[in-house]
């Protein structure tokens, strides 16, 4: 299983930096100058994607015990998590790779985990995880991060084709390797492709009693980001707008200037619109929807859209990105 260090192949962790202009204003076009990927993460999900279940599950039994991922806690984590030994490893991998916990070693060598600022935020809010919101949040962060998923990153931030083929995926993730100075086993990236499709695929049940059975349910497949065309072909496919709300977008926004330029006050469209990282591609928003979805901000009272002279971008009216997510869950969506 990839997911341990080495020099010539993935599967540790990664490290990236965004490079910004020297005067940090926003420009017409602008896109990422410079991005570093030392190390990649393949296949460390064991073939199982995220159950509908998971995160909640996850998150309560880390509050009960912070160390009950670690291995000689294996058989309660078995016991309380209601899943198998492997899957359990699984979601260990998941908890950290969706935002929602933070890994490290206590002093007896014990894994812990501890839950993240928007784990809290999410329990505080919606403590079922039943609010769509809450799956386009965790997604972002699975999305946002190639030290932790690089297929997953790749797919929405690198990966051009619309309508495509599993060869083609194969063979485009193999080339974004290789120009990165790395290898990966062909079972670790089939096993990704795998689990990808099976993430964001929309589930079709035949008998009602499968669809009711939550361990077969990915908890992603209402985003429904990618469809089966055929046998051999798939589409990624825009969000419906009814279901990503105007508020998950200002939030993303103002989360990703939080950690890359936070005394900033603007940002071109074109820029938010074509950045890896950003919510353009994390999402995968056709330019229509992004500028619905800032018209609405604008008419919310949270941003103000400028063109001047060809160039596109908004100015901050509130930064408050928490107050942003209790508006969100404050209203019925």
């Amino acid at each position: 299983m990839c997911g341990t260090k080495n020099k010539g192949k993935t599967g540790s962790l990664s490290k990236f930096k965004y490079i910004v202009p020297k005067n940090n204003k926003p420009e017409h076009g602008n896109k990422i100058k410079s991005m570093v990927i030392s190390i990649m993460m393949f296949n460390k999900h064991g073939t199982f994607y995220v159950r509908a279940s998971w995160p909640r599950k996850g998150l309560m039994a880390i509050k009960d015990n912070p160390t009950i991922f670690t291995p000689k806690n294996e058989f309660e984590a078995v016991d309380k998590l209601g899943i198998g030994r492997v899957m359990v490893t699984s979601l260990r991998y998941w908890m950290t790779a969706l935002g929602l916990a933070t890994e490290d070693k206590n002093g007896a060598g014990m894994i812990v985990l501890k839950p993240t600022e928007i784990a809290r935020e999410i329990l505080k809010n919606d403590r079922f995880f039943q609010q769509i919101g809450t799956a386009w949040i965790l997604h972002r962060n699975l999305v946002k991060t190639p030290e932790n998923a690089t297929t997953w990153y790749w797919f929405f931030n690198k990966f051009e084709k619309t309508v495509f083929t599993k060869e083609d995926f194969l063979n485009d993730l193999k080339a974004y390797i290789t120009t990165n100075g790395q290898t990966v086993a062909n079972t670790s990236l089939n096993r990704d492709f795998n689990c990808l499709k099976n993430t964001y695929e929309e589930e079709r049940f035949d008998d009602i009693s499968e669809y009711i059975e939550e361990g077969i349910i990915s908890y992603f497949s209402k985003l429904n980001l990618v469809k089966a065309e055929n046998k051999n072909t798939y589409r990624k496919l825009n969000p419906k707008s009814k279901l990503l709300s105007a508020h998950i977008i200002m939030y993303s926004i103002l989360d990703d200037l939080k950690h890359y330029r936070e005394y900033q006050n603007q940002i071109g469209i074109d820029e938010l619109f074509k950045k890896e990282g950003y919510v353009g591609k994390v999402f995968n928003l056709s330019y229509s929807l992004l500028m619905e979805k800032l018209d609405e901000l604008e008419r919310m009272g949270y941003i103000k859209i400028f063109s001047r002279f060809g160039h596109n971008h908004i100015e901050l009216v509130k930064r408050d990105k928490k107050s942003i997510l209790e508006d969100y869950y404050g209203k019925d969506i």
